[in-house]
């Protein structure tokens, strides 16, 4: 039997692990990956590229799909091009393999996870084939990752952490989602066999990175071109997908997010009053005179306020008359909220995205910094503050931090006052109790 040293240890490989040691008596597994170094596959050591010179072997078989880079350092060593062979040449190998391995890199705030979700929704039911894997990584908000796909069936697996561009070569396509979808790696061999309408999809991709690429980036002055994009062609947010424009992705309810409401399951009027030291924030004796209004002319209903959010968990207060109950929720409780109650006041933020996207009903949104063209969901109120003629979205670093006219607060928030709020409170509630 044929000795051989395999490179890569990936799904390639384990997919065809059985084949490769019913053909060849494997000596050696190499990995770029420092980590797997030291530990064993059957009786093969794990090693480094560095460390090939130590074994016998008649030939090296490259399992990655991304064969070039590996091909190039083995030939850089010395090694006789006739002695290197590929995986996916080997008899039967390219017929073998019929479900496609997809990662998506994610980041962001809460309302970027809403989108991805949604988009990769409609990427694997409108692109993807029937056999598919989906991995998740995410480079920050693990909360929201696991908010939005524990409990689905979308992801395989959810990583809390970054792929790294060497681990690339272990999945067939690899996709960073942040404005726009942007292809980092992907095997056009294996996804123009099992699933041809993906590589239309990625030249989609590529071609409005070309045309758009002023537009895309994380600097605070694309942000607003962005926005300014979204504005013209009339997309919001949770539209961004170039798939679909409405919100589709059914946002799994872990059974965490079970909980006995202290006010016994009854109506109630959500807002939320947290401050967040931004020029988005309402005025807090805004807030308060709000809530007050609303306590006087809903006496028959609870007041529920999320003050605060601290290490992940909302901080909540229900009021009804001289009764008050405090908790601390987690996001899986906060989203039983946003699709539960009757109505929802609060400052532009994602806690506005995850009720629409949870199908939760309308929503009383303030704007002033952001765009209610972009930021606004439809169904909802969505009011514009009248103390700035435009909103300032990523026209300087500081802006979510600093008023550009150093006013405080800024004073598109202040022109929204709690009498205009109530009023439109009072239409929204009066329209639901004639529903009634």
């Amino acid at each position: 039997m044929k000795k051989a040293i395999v490179f890569g240890i990936g799904e390639n490989m384990f997919r065809a692990y059985s084949r490769l040691v019913s053909n060849y008596e494997i000596v050696a597994f190499l990995d770029n990956n420092e980590s797997a170094h030291g530990n064993k596959i059957a009786d093969a050591p794990i090693t480094s590229i560095k460390n090939i010179s130590s074994f016998v072997y008649d030939f090296i078989i490259i399992t990655p799909s991304n064969h070039e880079p590996i091909r190039r350092q083995l030939l850089e060593l010395g090694i006789k091009r006739e002695n290197i062979m590929l995986l996916r040449d080997m008899a039967d190998y390219s017929y073998s393999k019929s479900t496609l391995t997809i990662a998506f890199c994610l980041s962001g705030n809460l309302t970027n996870y809403l989108i991805a979700a949604n988009y990769m929704w409609h990427v694997a039911k409108s692109i993807l084939p029937n056999s598919h894997n989906i991995d998740v990584y995410s480079a920050s908000g693990n909360e929201y990752a696991h908010f939005a796909f524990d409990n689905s069936d979308l992801a395989r697996r959810i990583y809390d952490f970054s792929l790294s561009k060497d681990d690339f070569v272990n999945y067939d396509m690899v996709v960073e989602l942040d404005s726009y979808p942007n292809i980092l790696y992907y095997d056009e061999y294996i996804l123009s066999r099992i699933a041809p309408k993906i590589i239309d999809y990625i030249l989609d991709c590529k071609r409005f990175h070309i045309l758009y690429g002023q537009i895309l980036g994380k600097e605070s002055f694309m942000r607003n071109r962005w926005v300014v994009y979204q504005e013209i062609t009339g997309r919001m947010w949770l539209q961004i997908s170039d798939i679909s424009e409405k919100y589709k992705y059914p946002l799994p309810m872990s059974k965490e997010s079970v909980f006995d409401f202290p006010v016994g399951g009854g109506a109630f009027i959500t807002i939320c009053s947290t401050q967040s030291g931004t020029v988005r924030d309402w005025p807090k004796n805004y807030w308060d005179s709000l809530r007050s209004c609303l306590l006087d002319a809903y006496a028959y209903y609870w007041i529920l306020d999320i003050v605060g959010i601290e290490s992940g968990e909302y901080s909540v207060i229900w009021i009804c008359g001289d009764k008050k109950i405090s908790r601390r929720l987690s996001l899986s409780q906060i989203a039983l909220l946003m699709r539960e109650t009757i109505l929802f006041i609060s400052a532009d933020n994602s806690l506005v995205r995850l009720r629409y996207a949870l199908h939760g009903g309308a929503s009383i949104v303030l704007f002033g910094p952001t765009s209610e063209k972009v930021g606004g969901c439809p169904g909802n109120e969505n009011i514009r503050g009248l103390g700035c003629k435009h909103w300032c979205e990523g026209v300087s670093k500081n802006w979510e931090r600093n008023c550009l006219l150093g006013e405080e607060p800024s004073p598109c928030m202040a022109s929204i006052t709690p009498e205009w709020v109530m009023e439109i409170a009072e239409q929204c509630l009066g329209e639901r109790d004639n529903d009634r």
